[in-house]
Parts: C-alpha cells; structure tokens; sequence
C-alpha cells in the first residue's frame, strides 16, 4: 500500500541537509512508534529475514520541496512538500496506517539544523497490481521516484555500487527482488514465481546520474550509498512479485528511501 502525504513546515529551521535520507527514515519510525509501537519495533529491528539478510519491505520517494543549494544544505523556498510512503501490508491495514500520519509531525534533524513539517493531507494511492490475479505474468515500465542501488559486496567485505550501465545491475536487482519475494512466501515458492521474472533498463534522458547519499553524517557511523536514476525500468513477473517490489522498493536500502518505484497509471 501507498500514501501520498502532503507535508508543511511548521518550525525549526528552513534548511535540509542534501543527504537527508536516514533523517526522514528515523521521522518515519518515530511516527510509527507513537501509535504502534510494536509495528516499530518489528520493522527497526527485526523485519523480515532471509540467508543472513533482512528486509524491512517499506520504502518512500525523494522529497518534493522547493529548496536552493546552499553548500551541503537545502535552503527551502516556502512551506509546502510531498512524499510518498509505502508499505507491504495487507490492504485491510491500509485505513489504520492511514490514521498514524494524519495530523503527525516529521521532525528531520541534524547536528546543523532541525526541521518540523506536519502531515496535511494522507492520500491513498492505489496500486495498480491490487485486485489482479496473483500468479498471472504481468510487464509494465517504471518510473523512479528515488534512486536505485545495486550494491555488491567483495571479498574483502567492500561494497561496490553499481551503474545501470554494469553487466551485474540487473541480476543484482533480479536476485535482491527474489529474495524479498522468498522472505514471505518461501524459497519454493520463489524458484517457481520467478521463472518468468525478468528486468531492463529503459534509457530516455540520456546517461544515468548518480547520487551520493551519506547515513549517519559527520558522526563516527558514518557510511555512504550510491544510488542512479535518471532511467526507467522494465520489469516482468506475476502479480504478487510486481505488487511485492511496487510496495517494498527495487534494490538494495529500500528503508532509506532507495528504490521508490512509481506506480504510474494501472
């Protein structure tokens, strides 16, 4: 399920830093915690695990707000900001996920700034794999609404972050979406599902531009991520699979507002 928030600012400073991405997943936390803090916890800590790997199967757009650069910094220009969020859940959640955002406040911060934006409006915005049937083969091309990562881990435990021009961005992207798929229903299920399963890079705006987005920034923590868009991407599968990376996000850091996938008309 997807929701469309439409956000204000209301307090603290009119400043984001450009890697804003973790400030905006612990937003998303906080707000979760303080109506379920169960479903919090659930996903900060557990989700859903799989050979040595954990999804957490929710993701969220870039944010849409008017800003100038300023150094490392977003200089917002007025009040107003949208974003996407969205979850795998059964649709029978969707009003009680709803009601948690409605009135809530995203309180983005940092060492340099804090910003307080209040959720206006929740919209639900329909997927368009709701109400198809599951295991029919489905193709449709997706614009993104953030970055993709392709991440892929060395020898030596060195992560190397993947062009979509890399002979391994796909298979990479292939094989974290059947994993995900497997993380709920089963590795068996998965092998089956997937046997049509496919995905292409679709380039019409020229070559593909990256993004560098630091977590945990000026802190000992800190790491960063490479994300690309500026591309589109062809993916075909049964309707379960697509509905699942619809919901959950393509690639790898999903929960940091990597992946976010448009949903684009049914």
């Amino acid at each position: 399920m997807r929701f469309s928030l439409s956000l204000s600012h209301v307090g603290g400073e009119k400043e984001l830093p450009f890697s804003y991405q973790y400030l905006l997943t612990s937003a998303i936390y906080d707000v979760l915690a303080k109506a379920d803090g169960e479903y919090a916890t659930f996903l900060h800590e557990k989700g859903y695990p799989i050979n040595n790997k954990t999804f957490k199967l929710f993701t969220f757009s870039d944010l849409q707000v008017s800003f100038k650069p300023q150094r490392d910094r977003m200089r917002l220009i007025g009040t107003e900001a949208t974003l996407q969020v969205s979850f795998h859940l059964p649709i029978a959640a969707e009003n009680f996920i709803k009601g948690l955002f409605q009135d809530q406040e995203l309180t983005l911060f940092d060492r340099r700034s804090r910003a307080v934006f209040r959720v206006i409006q929740v919209e639900s915005v329909v997927s368009p794999f709701v109400g198809k049937d599951p295991a029919v083969i489905s193709e449709k091309a997706f614009t993104l609404l953030s970055p993709v990562v392709a991440s892929k881990k060395d020898e030596a435990g060195k992560h190397h972050y993947l062009s979509p021009l890399d002979a391994e961005f796909i298979p990479i992207l292939l094989g974290n979406w059947k994993s995900k798929y497997a993380a709920i229903y089963g590795a068996e299920r998965a092998e089956a599902a997937f046997g049509e399963a496919s995905a292409s890079v679709i380039f019409t705006e020229g070559a593909p531009k990256s993004r560098l987005v630091k977590i945990k920034a000026n802190s000992a923590a800190e790491t960063s991520v490479r994300g690309w868009n500026n591309f589109k991407l062809k993916l075909r599968g049964c309707n379960e699979a697509l509905g699942l990376v619809c919901n959950s996000g393509i690639g790898n850091y999903n929960s940091l507002g990597m992946g976010c996938l448009s949903y684009g008309k049914p």
